[in-house]
């Protein structure tokens, strides 16, 4: 409803109009899974998001770690693309934009890491873990900000709810946030000056460059 009232009041009403658009597409996607998921379903499509994660935390951190500025693809003799200011050397995947890359990494991988934690199965737990790794690895070389703090305080979340449940022990909570934070940050060496810079760095120019554009 919001979207559409957007639309009505917009001055391009024909461009405006793709975001009721999508909430439509999306709305008939998930009916059509409500009439059709079963078991067999409901695990494809888990690890087709698994898959997911994966490759494009894979091809994200590459794309810093090669410094390959807007263009993984021209590291390797491909043909470059236009450059776009404060987009260089930010991990972005297949989905264009690291502010895409990162929410969409931020919304799965709080359940990666509730399945670590909660699992009785030894290896849904340890591919939950790297799931959980290989997804904070592509957030932070995104280098979003705003979702890379969210994305520690939902994991941080779901861990305290773990310990609360008794599904974790506190001790163990501990050390397990001691060494996943050491294996991210040898990972994650390479650019880490250039991630510690972007968060760091000046939010209210990242406030006026969202305003214009």
């Amino acid at each position: 409803l919001a979207c559409l009232l957007s639309t009505l009041a917009a001055e391009r009403m024909d461009l405006a109009a793709a975001e009721p658009l999508r909430v439509a597409k999306f709305a008939f996607l998930l009916a059509l899974l409500a009439r059709r998921m079963d078991a067999s379903l409901w695990r494809v499509l888990v690890a087709a998001l698994a898959a997911g994660v994966r490759a494009q935390s894979a091809l994200g951190t590459l794309h810093v770690a090669f410094r390959a500025g807007n263009s993984l693809l021209a590291t390797f003799g491909g043909t470059p693309e236009t450059q776009v200011e404060g987009f260089e050397h930010r991990a972005r995947g297949t989905l264009g934009h690291p502010n895409m890359l990162a929410p969409w990494l931020l919304m799965l991988a709080p359940a990666a890491f509730g399945l670590a934690l909660f699992s009785r199965s030894r290896a849904l737990r340890a591919a939950g873990l790297l799931l959980t790794l290989a997804a904070m690895a592509g957030s932070f070389a995104a280098k979003s900000r705003a979702p890379g703090r969210l994305l520690l305080a939902a994991l941080g979340g779901v861990a305290l709810g773990a310990v609360l449940l008794r599904a974790l022990p506190a001790r163990a909570a501990a050390a397990g946030a001691f060494w996943g934070a050491l294996l991210l940050g040898a990972a994650l060496s390479p650019v880490a000056g250039d991630i510690a810079a972007r968060f760091q760095g000046d939010f209210a120019r990242s406030l006026t460059f969202r305003a214009d554009y």
